[in-house]
């Protein structure tokens, strides 16, 4: 009888080239352990077989991680059920499997399983009497686990960080490596076996990579303001970066049954065009890809109460609710129980618990929580009507126009259209600091102007990983004044009018100025004359990343902000779209109302609320405080001090941070 009669083709050829591979006294001893295992079900010649080249015979995957010995005090009862059969599939004698891919939802232990499974590799070697004998390398080869992440500190503080804590909860590894208790960045394992952290590939070429992570393993997805030409060759570089690190595994260690270690590729969903999702779509259903591509619902189903030693389920009932899903044409949205969804569109059916973080933000609950990746674009605000809640329809903009026009020469003035009387009302009310945020906009676009300053402290609930409620202590901000001027000649910027508008806000109206940012285009003579005048200034970009913008929406649906009417200003956030690939926020082509699409008084917004919210001067001045609140904001200071504590500490500093040291390293 044939192998290929009782065996798939691909499962044929591989055995029949290991059998081919043997000599003709290994078959004969090969046959010999068959037939003890058909007569007794075990083989004393296979238990001899595992001494030769073991010190050890290592220990399936699932006792592995429940053994306390072993890593059972890190995982064992908090070992999600739901990892059990991919980590049985993962480490099967008869798997196949390389790259590891682990992506979905957030919240599932995604990148705590991964570095488990990489510690379970590192296992399996260090079982070995003599790895690189084994694998035909030279004696003095050092054999590496490699930790990458999109930057250095990430690959040490995250990546490193896990490796590290779990090694220190296991008594097998305390036994066997050398851990430095005063740093976790010591580890010396036995045999020549290293850990590199980084984030350059091009660092790990020339090493002998046995295992290798890869965490938010999306490093090709497109930055801010990149070139559709540059993000091709961003993504390029990434993928022949993997592609050379998967070449030098299999260089150093491709034996007759594949590889021995892994490839592990950790991410969460951004978007369709992202690096891992190309990957996994191409390479989904081959015997050396194996994916975990899973919502929380499916794999965060219970937690583990130490205190009680009991496992509690999280989801309270079996209700569900529909979400659309949707992409360039239809965005994505709740359904009413009794609505048909568009055909050809995929409906996923969610926890009823999730219903709050999608009416929330139903675009990042469907990629934070159901794991799903989004068109390149989608918009921006999807909850219009908690939106509009949070507008101030009974307060006026000190404004005389939504639109000034201003000459370049003549002789009128930005105060001319302000409403002085209203606008001191408003200054005299709260004494706290202001920051101003301006967007210049470039030839033909109009100027945007936002004064806006903290005004208090709200209770926000929330409900965290856990399906818990939880309330925080989070800002509240007034908007004391929006502005949008268009000049009479298109391509002559009065910015001088505007810097002498702010002198006119400083010293006749004695409004308490703390910060004037601009977005970078064209600013530097107005910051200048600013600066002359002892105004701190800086430059904040509000579109290099979503990050203010997400900011400032969350502000608005938790109706932690006091804005007029301004109709403007609405038109402009509702046509806001976000391009999921970069990460950025901006407009399309026009506006809900048929007009040009803009985000001027948009940009000035966010960007006046994100200097707010980053600079620790505006925050101290919020007197207000209850005890319980006091207690609560100095435990946020304190943990942002010490994520900060090699920060410089300048306004600018504060606010953009430094250029990472991006070096490689070994420990």
């Amino acid at each position: 009888m044939s192998l290929n009669s009782i065996l798939p083709s691909n499962e044929a050829q591989e055995l029949q080239a290991l059998v081919d591979s043997l000599s003709l006294e290994e078959r004969e001893v090969a046959l010999s352990i068959i037939n003890q295992f058909q007569e007794t079900g075990d083989s004393s010649i296979l238990e001899s077989l595992w001494s030769i080249d073991y010190e050890r015979k290592p220990v399936g995957i699932l006792e592995f991680m429940n053994d306390p010995y072993y890593l059972g005090n890190t995982f064992g009862k908090r070992l999600y059920p739901a990892w059990i059969p991919h980590l049985q599939n993962i480490f099967s004698p008869e798997s196949r499997a390389i790259e590891i891919v682990l992506s979905g939802a957030i919240g599932i232990g995604k990148t705590n399983i991964s570095i488990a499974c990489m510690l379970y590799d590192l296992y399996k070697l260090l079982c070995l009497r003599n790895p690189q004998a084994y694998y035909g390398l030279t004696p003095n080869t050092r054999i590496v686990f490699a930790l990458f992440n999109v930057t250095l500190t990430l690959a040490g503080n995250v990546g490193l960080q896990i490796w590290t804590d779990t090694i220190k909860e296991s008594p097998y590894f305390r036994e066997i490596a050398t851990v430095n208790p005063r740093s976790v960045n010591s580890i010396l394992f036995p045999k020549k076996i290293d850990i590199l952290i980084g984030s350059r590939f091009s660092h790990s070429l020339g090493q002998a990579i046995y295992s290798a992570l890869l965490d938010e393993a999306n490093f090709g997805h497109t930055s801010a303001g990149m070139s559709k030409a540059a993000s091709e060759t961003s993504k390029s570089q990434v993928i022949e970066s993997y592609t050379n690190i998967y070449q030098r595994m299999e260089s150093r260690f491709k034996g007759v049954s594949g590889i021995p270690g892994h490839l592990y590729l950790v991410s969460s969903k951004r978007s369709q065009s992202d690096f891992l999702e190309d990957y996994v779509r191409k390479n989904k259903g081959k015997l050396t890809t194996y994916i975990v591509d899973e919502p929380r619902y499916k794999i965060k189903t219970q937690v583990y109460d130490e205190a009680s030693d009991r496992i509690i389920p999280i989801y309270s009932s079996n209700e569900t609710f529909r979400v659309l899903i949707g992409d360039q044409i239809i965005d994505s949205r709740i359904l009413r129980d009794d609505e048909e969804p568009p055909a050809g569109y995929h409906v996923e059916e969610v926890p009823i618990d999730h219903l709050y973080s999608f009416e929330s933000n139903v675009d990042d609950a469907i990629r934070n929580i159901c794991g799903i990746s989004l068109f390149s674009e989608s918009s921006f605000v999807t909850n219009r009507d908690r939106f509009r809640r949070s507008i101030n329809l009974e307060r006026k903009n000190p404004v005389t126009k939504e639109t000034c026009l201003l000459s370049f020469d003549g002789d009128d003035q930005v105060r001319d259209f302000i409403l002085e009387d209203e606008l001191k009302a408003g200054v005299e009310e709260c004494s706290n600091s202001r920051a101003i945020h301006i967007d210049i906009g470039v030839s033909g676009d109009a100027l945007g102007f936002a004064m806006s300053h903290i005004n208090g402290i709200k209770k926000v609930k929330n409900i965290d990983m856990e399906l818990k409620t939880v309330e925080t202590n989070e800002y509240t901000y007034k908007v004391d004044l929006m502005l949008r001027l268009k000049y009479q000649d298109k391509d002559q910027l009065p910015l001088a009018k505007v810097a002498r508008f702010i002198m006119y806000l400083k010293d006749e109206l004695q409004v308490p100025i703390g910060f004037v940012s601009c977005d970078g285009y064209q600013s530097t003579y107005m910051l200048q004359l600013l600066r002359a005048n002892y105004v701190e200034t800086g430059v904040i970009s509000v579109d290099r990343t979503a990050d203010a913008y997400n900011l400032l929406r969350n502000v608005h649906y938790e109706e932690r902000i006091d804005i007029p009417m301004h109709d403007i200003y609405n038109n402009e956030m509702f046509g806001l779209v976000k391009d999921n690939a970069k990460d950025k926020v901006d407009h399309g082509s026009s506006n809900p109302d048929g007009s040009k699409g803009s985000k001027d008084l948009a940009d000035a917004v966010a960007g006046s609320v994100y200097s707010l919210t980053h600079n620790k001067a505006f925050q101290s001045q919020v007197n207000i405080l209850k005890a319980d609140q006091i207690i609560d904001m100095m435990e946020v200071i304190e943990k942002e001090n010490r994520m900060a504590a090699n920060a410089p500490q300048s306004l600018q500093q504060q606010l953009f941070g430094d250029a990472e040291d991006d070096e490689d390293e070994y420990y």
